[in-house]
This record gives structure tokens, sequence and C-alpha cells, in this order.
């Protein structure tokens, strides 16, 4: 038996949607996880960003935003499938931060922000 005290609250939130997905199946609701900005920068770092995991927060990993079952449901990733129309743009701003992670002086506030405009939209 599962209880909250020998499960983490994430991996709880994970079951819960995975056993609505398998047990309601074409009769589940639409499901759309929200993680936070620190978990996001975890999987699709910015530059300078006044959030990037440091230290020893850096060792904790949200461990379920970027395994692939949960990809139809996590807004991250949703934001980058094909079918939004802003997808190929965020994707392509990804590929530029991913390649200067470890020089970001080579990315300007403008491609920041405008990045941070698209995902909030």
């Amino acid at each position: 038996m599962l209880t909250t005290t020998n499960v983490s609250i994430n991996s709880t939130r994970a079951l819960c949607s995975e056993l609505l997905k398998t047990r309601l199946r074409s009769r589940c609701p639409r499901i759309i996880r929200v993680y936070s900005e620190m978990a996001e920068n975890q999987v699709f770092p910015i530059p300078r960003d006044s959030l990037q995991v440091r230290g020893s927060q850096k060792g904790r990993r949200y461990e379920l935003i970027d395994k692939d079952e949960h990809h139809d449901i996590c807004l991250h990733y949703l934001i980058r499938k094909e079918s939004n129309k802003f997808s190929k743009d965020i994707r392509r701003f990804d590929k530029l931060f991913k390649a200067n992670q470890d020089k970001p002086e080579n990315v300007t506030d403008e491609q920041v922000c405008f990045v941070v405009a698209y995902i909030i939209i």
C-alpha cells in the first residue's frame, strides 16, 4: 500500500495521473501537469536565468518531468509539440540556449525575453 509517508509528493501525483490515464482510458479528463520554473530549468535551461539550479539543489531532480510517459500531460512539453504554432521558435531557442549554457554571454537579453514571452503566452 502506498502512502505519502513512503512516497514523495511528486511520485504520488505521477501515480494519480497514471492511474487516471490507465483506468479511465477514453473517459479520462484532460490532464495537464505544470511544473515550477526551477523544474523546467533543469530540462530546458535558460542561460543567465536567476532561477538556475545551483549548489546543493543541483542534485535534486524533478524525476518525472523528463520521463517520456509523462510528456503527454506536461505543459513544458506540450508547448513544444509540432501542433503548437509557436513550438518551432521555442525549440529553436531551446537549442540556442543549450549550446550556450557554458557561454551565457552569447545569448542576448532580448533573446531571453523573447522566449520567456513565448512560454508565458
